[in-house]
């Protein structure tokens, strides 16, 4: 866990499923990511992440003041499979 004045960085867990669907569903949050993805896709993306290699991470962002989710935050390989991406 990683802790800021306002925020609350938590692993990913199997429990934050629903709420970075909503993330991967959203028109406007993947507009310049391809658009909202099929549940198929997302799913093996979410079990991707749940089920990641070293050296990849994935967090999720809450407020501190009342838990509500607010993004996810992720530290994981580029597409070309050498670079680090950072995402969130």
């Amino acid at each position: 866990m990683l802790e800021t004045t306002r925020c609350i960085l938590n692993k990913l867990t199997q429990e934050d499923y629903e709420e970075v669907k909503r993330l991967y569903s959203s028109e406007e949050v993947r507009r310049f990511l391809g658009g909202a993805v099929e549940e198929v896709y997302y799913n093996k993306s979410f079990n991707a992440m749940i089920n990641h290699k070293e050296q990849e991470y994935f967090w999720t962002a809450r407020t501190k003041i009342n838990n509500e989710f607010i993004g996810l935050i992720s530290l994981d390989r580029y597409h070309n499979g050498i670079d680090i991406e950072l995402s969130y």
